[in-house]
């Protein structure tokens, strides 16, 4: 059994009607799997560093590759089987330094 982790993440969208605000709540959630890929479910668009999408052939389930060995970057193609390891396993992240 492949252990993982969850990670949920609640992304917020402000839309103006006639000067309201209406606030829209997507929830996205990313599973970090063992020796591989993020798995990436929910309400998602992926898009390269000119604001181009990717055209995800109505997918709402993606896994992005964490081995670096893809060739159909940034998605994974399973090329991390058997030559890669990462044992995912949570841990807490420093507190963000605001000050500067």
């Amino acid at each position: 059994m492949i252990s993982s982790f969850f990670v949920l993440l609640s992304i917020f969208s402000i839309l103006s009607t006639f000067g309201k605000g209406i606030i829209i709540m997507a929830t996205t959630k990313i599973t970090v799997k063992d020796n591989g890929p993020l798995r990436i479910e929910g309400d998602i668009e992926f898009v390269d560093k000119n604001g181009t999408p990717y055209h995800l052939g109505g997918r709402s389930v993606v896994s992005v590759c964490g081995c670096g060995l893809s060739k159909t970057k940034p998605f994974c193609d399973g090329a991390h089987k058997g030559n890669y390891k990462h044992e995912a396993v949570a841990f807490d992240l420093p507190s963000l330094d605001t000050s500067m």
